[in-house]
């Protein structure tokens, strides 16, 4: 049974070895809830991903005084970068996100193997390209984008 998004988050939370069904969660799953709650840290991790349409983006997982949120690039193709704020910032502009969507993506990304996050964790990477899917179209129909100028 595919797990949810809370029980992901209940399970690093918990510094779990392994999901209820004894499928495994990333590698020291405390340190990465622990990096992916670290207050101070401006770049909390980057990570490519491909989106069902086989695009990949670079999502950059962030927090500062904006508060938290996600940098997505299109990796080779002509698409618009976009942002994503879990604490509501800018909303006309940035697209918003549930906090449990930015801390899926944090703890992805936190200290990842390469650039492809922590894909060791099929239930959390199953997650995050779900939630890349709907920001992307979300992104897209809103025709929200920023310029290079703006970061």
């Amino acid at each position: 049974m595919p797990q949810s998004l809370e029980e992901i988050l209940a399970a690093y939370r918990a510094g779990a070895a392994a999901y209820p069904d004894g499928k495994p969660l990333a590698g020291g799953a405390s340190a990465l809830w622990d990096a992916a709650q670290a207050v101070g840290v401006a770049q909390v991790g980057s990570v490519l991903l491909r989106d069902s349409a086989r695009r990949q983006w670079g999502v950059d997982v962030r927090r500062d005084g904006r508060g938290r949120y996600l940098q997505l690039r299109p990796v080779g193709i002509d698409i618009e970068r976009f942002r994503a704020s879990a604490d509501g910032h800018l909303p006309a502009e940035w697209l918003p996100i549930a906090p449990q969507e930015w801390t899926a993506f944090a703890l992805f990304a936190a200290g990842g193997p390469g650039p492809e996050g922590h894909a060791e964790d099929e239930a959390l990477a199953v997650q995050v390209r779900r939630l890349l899917d709907r920001m992307v179209r979300e992104a897209q129909h809103r025709g929200l984008a920023f310029d290079e100028d703006e970061d």
